[in-house]
């Protein structure tokens, strides 16, 4: 006998998910305008995809994925946009995120942030802002080229994790140059 598993709809995804989601391409496009654009096809893509959501993962790192791909898709589309500081997208930024504005440590840590390659915002702001689990931030970042099955997702989340490792350090030698 079968046990039916309830699904949920695109709009409970969307309320639930949404405001994450949005900040999280603000991040990722550092432009407001386009995570706005973004946002709207990864809506068709939530609706158009989830009847064929098999639950391999959370819903909630499914929409990361769908977010990250209609991204892509959209930058290929647009190979010459222009991106622009992270600061000017401050109406996408989540409140947690705002309430740390408060000192200049805080400050400076957010304008080197700003300033790192989009994938390595990506990286921080699902392993950090948005505590997604190592096995998760590596199925959102997964290239196609590498696979989707276990051990592709075991080595993406390794490779990920020495990726973090540097990325702090980096951050740490950039903080205390500019403390300098």
């Amino acid at each position: 006998m079968s046990v039916a598993i309830a699904r949920p709809s695109a709009d409970q995804v969307l309320h639930h998910h949404g405001p994450e989601v949005l900040g999280f391409l603000s991040v990722l496009l550092r432009d407001p305008v386009a995570a706005r654009d973004v946002y709207a096809l990864f809506c068709e893509d939530v609706w158009r995809g989830l009847p064929g959501f098999r639950g391999d993962c959370s819903p909630r790192t499914w929409v990361y994925v769908v977010a990250r791909h209609a991204a892509q898709r959209w930058q290929r589309a647009q190979p010459r946009h222009a991106l622009v500081p992270l600061s000017q997208a401050g109406d996408l930024v989540s409140p947690q995120t705002r309430s740390l504005h408060g000192t200049t440590v805080r400050d400076r840590l957010e304008r080197i942030r700003a300033e790192l390659h989009p994938d390595d915002q990506a990286l921080l702001t699902l392993r950090i802002d948005r505590q997604l689990d190592w096995a998760d931030v590596a199925r959102v970042l997964l290239d196609e080229t590498d696979g989707s099955d276990a051990a592709a997702v075991s080595r993406k989340a390794a490779a990920l994790r020495k990726r973090f490792e540097r990325l702090k350090a980096e951050l740490r030698t950039l903080m205390l140059e500019g403390e300098r």
